[in-house]
């Protein structure tokens, strides 16, 4: 048994929980309104769904459910504009038809993206099956961690799970401080959009491809940014579907505070990098995936949250 194995084996689903982890949750009869402040109020990305009468968590919403709802009504707009024959105004659109949104509940929107379904585990579930679940072949976003009588303790997620192996980096198998160059051949599919895409269909290729970001390239192909469920969180307001039309570089320096057209680096590695430094970059500038350039600045590969885990877990088989 190597020393990564040793140190992993031991270790809990429990173990994961934040510390300071506060939960947060919403009725199952909560429309969207309700939702969205959940969700930006405390800047989270999903928020379980209680069901007061069974005295449990029933489900849970993210980010990706709502987008689903967003894209489809940007959708029915553009068939409203073709039938009236003339550009229907935005705000009258909403008014219009805000109801058919805000009638929606927790129960109606979750897991409408069949992306994150809500999954329970047991305190007691070694870390390294938590692992498995996060992997790619599960690829789990978040579970909830519950005792045996099925008592919440607290939601664990793919970024806990980065976090706590930034902090356990001194135990790494010797493969994870390598030059990924020195063993790794680019096999995944770089999904991207043009900086001058609009923002709708860009999100729309997230929906259609099912996953959760997408490198942002310029005319040459070079990264300049990901676009990301994230980034449809931070322009949660009456102005999100106006933003929607802008084109994704515009939207971007609009919802994102730290984006500036041409610099990357808080989103992209090479092949020079180890996955030890992946694991800070991931965990320091708090992003979901890395997109791997070549020496010209084009995405090559991309590493996401679960590609990292599973490449750990694996080490210590």
């Amino acid at each position: 048994m190597s020393n990564w194995e040793k140190f992993l084996t031991p270790l809990t689903a429990r173990q994961m929980v934040p510390k300071n982890f506060r939960l947060v949750y919403i009725d199952k009869t909560a429309d969207v309104t309700e939702i969205l402040k959940a969700l930006t109020k405390n800047n989270i990305l999903s928020v379980p769904i209680f069901d007061p009468e069974e005295k449990r968590f029933i489900g849970i919403v993210d980010v990706m459910d709502l987008l689903g709802v967003i894209i489809f009504l940007t959708e029915v707009k553009k068939i409203v504009d073709v039938i009236a024959e003339k550009p229907v105004n935005w705000s009258e659109y909403i008014t219009q038809e805000q109801k058919v949104i805000m009638d929606a509940t927790a129960t109606d929107i979750a897991n409408s993206s069949e992306k994150n379904p809500y999954v329970e585990v047991y305190e007691g579930l070694p870390l390294r099956s938590l692992m498995d679940m996060f992997g790619k072949d599960v690829n789990l976003h978040r579970v909830m961690v519950t005792t045996g009588e099925r008592n919440a303790i607290g939601l664990v997620t793919q970024t806990n799970v980065i976090h706590f192996l930034h902090e356990s980096k001194s135990h790494f198998p010797p493969k994870a401080f390598q030059k990924m160059r020195e063993w790794m051949v680019p096999k995944n599919q770089v999904i991207s959009v043009s900086n001058k895409t609009k923002t709708s269909e860009a999100f729309q290729q997230l929906l259609s491809k099912r996953v959760s970001g997408v490198a942002v390239v310029d005319g040459e192909g070079k990264l300049i940014g990901s676009l990301s469920s994230t980034d449809l969180k931070r322009s949660l307001s009456m102005n999100l579907f106006a933003d929607l039309l802008l084109p994704v570089e515009n939207y971007l320096s609009r919802t994102d505070s730290g984006f500036k057209p041409h610099v990357h680096s808080l989103v992209s590695c090479t092949l020079d990098e180890s996955i030890a430094d992946i694991v800070t970059k991931l965990n320091n500038n708090k992003v979901h995936r890395m997109f791997v350039v070549d020496e010209k600045g084009k995405p090559i590969d991309v590493l996401s949250l679960c590609d990292v885990i599973e490449f750990l877990n694996h080490q210590a088989s």
